[in-house]
């Protein structure tokens, strides 16, 4: 079974945590796509909060279809 990068990525929540404070760095995930109106958020409430433990930012685009 394949594992989400969120998984993935939580063996290294303290050193996220601390480079996420430390303001020489920038540190988030991306995600860009194409989608159908109306649209469907494909990030979970559950994804978004695991990204915020782990200190990282998120920044979604969506364009329609």
């Amino acid at each position: 079974m394949q594992q989400s990068l969120l998984e993935q990525l939580r063996p290294y929540q303290n050193t996220l945590q601390q480079l996420f404070f430390n303001p020489q760095y920038s540190l988030g995930v991306s995600a860009t796509g194409h989608i159908e109106n109306p649209h469907h958020r494909p990030v979970s409430t559950a994804n978004i909060r695991q990204l915020f433990t782990l200190g990282l930012s998120l920044d979604v685009d969506y364009y329609f279809a």
